[in-house]
């Protein structure tokens, strides 16, 4: 699956004489009318359109079996779209084999497929740790039992929402999503409270080395060298937030080599 998404990403268009397919793009002007399709709200002109199920359904079934020169109207929740076909195109997507690898930067064929193993690989271990984790801290909350204080719940819910709704282009977050974000927050303040005492009660501090690891690791991501980043740091109101997320990580790995892990198979 990995490969044949990577090969779409590379594909080169053609143009075709013939009606839309499954799969095809369009040069087209797209028009958004208001519902009475009186007004104009918003006009592009050759804008390029690929007919598949990246677009919502009524847009996708209304072009398919169309060709260049037709004109199709569909109504929307805003209004009227008028959407003029110029050109109809068919993706050629690469053969996947040793000089498609090639092109990406690979020996072979077998070389690129390694590489997806092995990324493969890392993300389920990565989701393994996760659950894990996860599932260490929620054995330890119900086993102490303590009641979540709401402000930190409510803080850490605004974060989710705001982040769920830059991520998915939306203004307003459903019930039934905002209570997923809900159960996701308290697990948040949960791990806090559990790892911070865990790491009061063994006096757990970072090592110097820890801390510069940590602060090699946000530069790479921020674009800084650590030496110029590390007083910087240090004099922002984030470093107290760097300091004891690195006392919970230890207080995790801690917690995690007391677990007693046992795999069952089949």
């Amino acid at each position: 699956e990995i490969l044949q998404r990577e090969a779409l990403r590379h594909a080169t268009l053609e143009g075709v004489d013939r009606e839309i397919q499954e799969g095809d793009a369009v040069r087209a002007d797209i028009i958004l009318k208001t519902p009475s399709g009186r007004r104009t709200l918003k006009k592009n002109k050759n804008v390029l359109l690929f007919v598949d199920d990246s677009q919502p359904p009524k847009i996708k079934e209304a072009l398919l079996g169309k060709k260049a020169g037709d004109t199709v109207e569909v109504d929307v929740e805003r209004g009227r779209y008028r959407i003029v076909v110029h050109q109809v195109f068919t993706q050629v997507i690469p053969e996947i084999n040793d000089d498609f690898a090639k092109t990406l930067g690979y020996e072979s064929l077998e070389a690129l497929k390694e590489t997806i193993r092995e990324r493969l690989r890392k993300i389920h271990e990565d989701e393994a740790e996760d659950k894990l984790e996860a599932d260490l801290i929620e054995a330890l909350y119900n086993q102490v039992q303590f009641d979540l204080p709401e402000s930190m719940v409510a803080d850490e819910l605004d974060e989710l929402e705001e982040k769920f709704r830059e991520d998915y282009g939306v203004e307003e977050v459903t019930e039934d999503i905002r209570s997923e974000l809900r159960r996701i927050a308290e697990h948040r303040v949960k791990r806090a409270i559990i790892l911070t005492r865990v790491a009061d009660h063994l006096g757990l501090e970072p090592t110097e080395e820890e801390i510069q690891e940590e602060v090699a690791r946000l530069a790479r991501e921020l674009g800084y060298k650590p030496e110029n980043l590390l007083p910087r740091l240090q004099a922002s109101e984030h470093w107290g937030e760097i300091v004891e997320s690195l006392r919970r990580k230890k207080a995790l790995n801690y917690l995690k080599n007391q677990v007693n892990v046992q795999v069952i198979l089949g």
